[in-house]
């Protein structure tokens, strides 16, 4: 058995794990949330929800996970109107 070959062939495959290592992090969806005021008065504060896909390629089947549903429920219930809770988004979120 050649050690020079097997010393070869085993950098061969470590530099083609890293390669692809570094390829899957540099080709992947970047997906940024941010809340911005859609128009505020004396009564309360409308925001709106904004997705920026800022990756190199697109993201798929995004969905936002609500840690405490009690307190959600609490703050849409707490002097809410019905009209109030509608969602004006333009895209589907689905809430999981």
């Amino acid at each position: 058995m050649d050690w020079v070959k097997v010393g070869s062939l085993v950098a061969t495959v470590l530099a083609l794990g890293l390669s692809v290592h570094f390829w899957r992090r540099q080709f992947r969806p970047i997906v940024t949330a941010m809340v911005k005021t859609h128009k505020g008065g004396n009564v309360g504060i409308a925001y709106n929800l904004v997705v920026l896909n800022s990756g190199s390629i697109p993201a798929r089947d995004i969905w936002f996970e609500v840690a405490d549903t009690r307190a959600l429920d609490a703050a849409f219930a707490l002097g809410a109107q019905e009209a109030d809770k509608k969602s004006g988004a333009e895209f589907p979120i689905r809430i999981h």
